[in-house]
């Protein structure tokens, strides 16, 4: 079943399995929520059980909302505001319960799962930090070059039993932007922290071929497949 609702101010696409026992909470520009369909029908054929859902919240301004703290733009005039800090919230106290409403479940009967691409696979993974309400989180050519990032997540501890999911692709460190090139350092670095930190259960480094705009949908896939098999 597919529905399109309407969550507070946020324009909502939720895609329901036969019986819910994951929720996975992804984050999408408005003028792409489209590829959801795609991206779902995909997660079919790949899952056999078809016991969860996805939830796709539109985000209308990307680098305001997503951005876990101010930053300078790095790429043309968009600073970063800073305003990731209202999107959890939003999440935490009005998100989340409605959507649990919406299938008539408890939060003690559920797993939920955060994922996204590229400044939303950044936001997923802050939120999965600060919040500690979701059992896996899936960053897709995540955005840890975020400024101030990697000394974030080094000083904050994961929830214990995380399953954490990093992809990348292989030339998206092939840049002469300086911020842009220490993607596949940061990527590799935090990677390496996550399998020596004891209260990740599960963690992996998914490669793929191409830059940051090569086959978005397909990593993804292979994303939350990976949540929803582990």
């Amino acid at each position: 079943m597919i529905q399109s609702i309407q969550l507070g101010k946020y324009p909502c696409k939720i895609y329901e399995g036969s019986k819910i026992e994951k929720i996975i909470f992804w984050f999408v520009d408005t003028q792409r929520m489209e590829i959801s369909n795609k991206v779902y029908e995909k997660i079919r054929a790949g899952k056999s059980e078809n016991n969860y859902a996805l939830v796709v919240i539109g985000i209308f301004d990307w680098n305001r909302q997503l951005s876990p703290w101010d930053a300078p733009a790095i790429l043309g005039k968009d600073d970063f505001a800073g305003e990731g800090e209202v999107l959890k919230k939003w999440m935490v106290e009005e998100g989340i319960p409605k959507v649990l409403r919406h299938f008539n479940l408890e939060m003690k009967n559920i797993e939920l799962l955060i994922g996204g691409y590229s400044l939303a696979g950044l936001f997923a993974l802050w939120t999965y930090y600060e919040t500690g309400l979701f059992q896996g989180v899936a960053s897709c050519s995540g955005s840890l070059w975020y400024p101030e990032w990697m000394e974030y997540a080094k000083t904050h501890s994961p929830k214990e039993g995380s399953r954490i999911y990093l992809s990348l692709g292989t030339k998206e460190e092939k840049t002469q932007n300086k911020t842009l090139s220490q993607i596949g350092n940061y990527t590799r670095e935090l990677y390496q922290w996550y399998k020596n930190t004891k209260n990740v259960k599960k963690a992996i480094l998914e490669w793929n071929n191409g830059n940051h705009f090569t086959e978005v949908e397909e990593r993804l896939v292979k994303g939350f497949l990976w949540l929803l098999r582990n």
